[in-house]
């Protein structure tokens, strides 16, 4: 959850390692009485481009992978805690939209760049039947031409 709100690193894990040290988890959600974090937390809206600097970490691809380890015990956490549990169900839902988005707005590039390509070789036809059709009127223009010069 924490890289999907982009937090880096070396705030949340042990030193060169990719292992939560959740003192340091404490201290981010608590700072400024959690505000930060859960300000974050609300405003993350998973739809559209992403901008800024992100590291492998950060890609949904790593994200996905790691939630995916964790899916079989979401029934214990559940026992456990249950906000712990809601915030795991909110961490596997935006996984999801944003992977959903990330593949939609793919096929809609590549749906745009076909009918670009589409286009872009109906034109080509147009100037070539254009450039035809021309030539064509250029030879009867000519002919009549030489008619009217031989009466």
């Amino acid at each position: 959850m924490f890289y999907l709100l982009g937090y880096k690193r070396e705030e949340i894990c042990e030193k060169d390692t990719n292992k939560l040290e959740w003192k340091r988890a404490k201290l981010i959600i608590q700072a400024n009485d959690g505000n930060d974090f859960f300000k974050r937390l609300g405003e993350f809206n998973p739809f559209g481009p992403k901008d800024g600097e992100y590291k492998a970490y950060h890609k949904l691809k790593f994200i996905k992978q790691n939630v995916k380890r964790h899916e079989t015990a979401a029934d214990a956490l559940e026992e456990y805690s249950v906000p712990l549990a809601r915030l795991f169900k909110w961490l596997q839902m935006s996984v999801d939209y944003r992977q959903l988005d990330v593949l939609s707005r793919r096929d809609q590039k590549q749906k745009l760049k076909e009918e670009r390509k589409l286009a872009e070789e109906a034109f080509a036809e147009r100037e070539r039947l254009r450039a035809e059709a021309l030539e064509a009127a250029k030879i009867v223009s000519l002919a009549i031409a030489d008619l009217d010069v031989g009466t």
